[in-house]
């Protein structure tokens, strides 16, 4: 099937000054994020281990609402020589 040569537009629904002056303030932003978005335990591709969440959540900056892309990725330090430890079920691997 050949491909469609029509492209959708991209918009945007505020201007870069409306987010300069508009938009909530990060600690908001993160209570909204802690409120809306549950990261998960992950074994990741590199041996190291920690928590991985990937979203979309809805802003309001200067009272137009927005859609914005979460990717939080938390590695603990040093989580690649760990050892392994008891017998748990290892969690979902990043190549999944």
């Amino acid at each position: 099937m050949a491909k469609s040569t029509t492209t959708k537009e991209k918009t945007c629904a505020v201007t870069r000054h409306d987010w300069r002056t508009g938009s909530p303030k990060p600690a908001q932003v993160m209570e909204q994020i802690s409120e809306e978005v549950l990261p998960k335990r992950k074994d990741f591709s590199t041996g190291s281990f920690g928590y991985h969440a990937n979203d979309r959540i809805e802003l309001v900056v200067n009272g137009k609402p927005v859609k914005a892309m979460v990717n939080l990725t938390v590695t603990i330090v040093n989580s690649a020589v760990a050892e392994e430890g008891g017998e748990e079920e290892k969690v979902e691997s990043a190549a999944a």
